[in-house]
C-alpha cells in the first residue's frame, strides 16, 4: 500500500471510534493500519513512538487519526489523503492542515512515479464555510486565559441573544457577565488600571437595555481584565464554554457548531468517573444528558 493518510478527528473518543472501524473492516492488518495519534498517549511524540512510525515510509502504519497533533508542523511527504472529519473555524489553521498534503515525494508509487497530487475529503464542508466566511470565525481569542475565554463565550452568546425573545436566557447571561466582573480581584494591578471601566459597568444604567454598544464596551475594556482571575475550577469553566457555544449554535441554527459542541459535551460527560461518590450520585442525570444529546 503506497501513500499515507491523515484523518482529522473531533475528539479522542471520536478518533477511537474511527480506529475501531478500521480494525473491524480490515482485520488482516491486525490493528497496525490505522492508529490514533493524540495527546492521550504520552509516548506518541517520543522517539520511536506512533508519530515516528507514521513518518517512516516503510512502517505498516498508513493512516494517522489525529486530534490536533498532526494539524500543523508535521512533515510526512508520503501523505496523499487528508480527511476532514471535523469542522475547522480558523482560516489560517485550515490552510496549515491542508499543507500536510503538499509535500512532494519522489518514486512514491514506483520508479519515476512521483507524488503529483493529493486528495482532500471534506466531510464537514469546511471549504464552503470559508467560501462564505473567508477569514474564519470572528473574535477568535488566541492564547487567551480560560477566564478570558469564558467571558468571550458569554459575550458571543449575549450577542446572539440581543434580538431574541428568550428573556430568561438573556437575563441569565447578563447575570453571569456581572458575576464575572464582580469576581475580578480588586487588588490586581491590571484591574486597578481598568478601574474606571469597571466602575462604569458596575452601574445599573450600563445594563439597562443591554445592546451592541454594551457588548462592544465589555469586549474592548473588560475582557482583558479577566486574565487576572486565579484559583478557579478551570475544568468546569471549559465545560461552561462548550455549553455556551452549543447554546449559541442552537440560537443561530449553526449546524456545524451544534454537531461539534454536542460531540465534545458527550465525550466529557461520558468520561466522568462514576467511581467518585459525587459523580455516582448524579449518574441518572449524566445518563439522561447523554441520551438526550445522542
Amino acid at each position: 500500500m503506497s501513500g499515507k493518510s491523515i484523518i482529522f478527528a473531533i475528539s479522542h473518543k471520536h478518533a477511537m471510534r474511527i480506529e475501531k472501524s478500521f480494525n473491524r473492516l480490515y482485520p488482516e492488518y491486525k490493528g497496525y493500519l490505522a492508529r490514533v495519534i493524540d495527546s492521550h498517549d504520552p509516548r506518541a511524540n517520543t522517539d520511536g513512538g506512533l508519530l515516528d512510525q507514521f513518518k517512516d515510509p516503510n512502517d505498516p502504519l498508513k493512516v494517522a487519526i489525529s486530534v490536533d497533533m498532526l494539524d500543523t508542523g508535521v512533515d510526512v511527504p508520503e501523505v496523499v489523503n487528508l480527511v476532514f472529519a471535523k469542522p475547522v473555524f480558523s482560516w489560517v489553521k485550515f490552510w496549515q492542515m491542508i499543507g500536510r498534503g503538499t509535500r512532494l515525494c519522489k518514486n512514491l508509487f514506483g520508479h519515476n512515479k512521483d507524488k503529483e497530487y493529493f486528495l482532500i475529503f471534506d466531510h464537514w464542508k469546511n471549504f464552503e464555510y470559508f467560501g462564505e466566511t473567508p477569514q474564519g470565525r470572528a473574535h477568535q481569542v488566541e492564547g487567551a486565559s480560560i477566564p478570558e475565554r469564558v467571558f468571550t463565550a458569554r459575550l458571543r452568546l449575549a450577542e446572539s441573544l440581543l434580538h431574541s425573545n428568550d428573556k430568561n436566557l438573556k437575563d441569565f447571561i447578563i447575570s453571569e457577565l456581572r458575576k464575572d466582573i464582580e469576581a475580578l480581584p480588586k487588588g490586581s494591578v491590571v484591574v486597578k488600571d481598568g478601574a474606571a471601566h469597571v466602575a462604569q459597568v458596575m452601574q445599573e444604567t450600563f445594563w439597562a437595555g443591554f445592546s451592541d454598544h454594551a457588548v462592544h464596551f465589555l469586549r474592548n475594556n473588560i475582557l482583558r481584565l479577566m486574565r487576572s482571575r486565579q484559583g478557579e475550577d478551570f475544568d468546569s469553566l471549559m465545560f461552561d464554554i462548550d455549553v455556551m457555544d452549543l447554546e449559541r449554535g442552537l440560537l443561530t441554527n449553526d449546524q456545524t457548531l451544534i454537531a461539534s459542541m454536542t460531540e465534545k459535551i458527550i465525550e466529557k460527560v461520558s468520561e466522568l468517573p462514576l467511581t467518585l461518590n459525587q459523580v455516582l450520585a448524579k449518574e441518572q442525570i449524566i445518563t439522561s444528558v447523554i441520551l438526550l444529546m445522542i
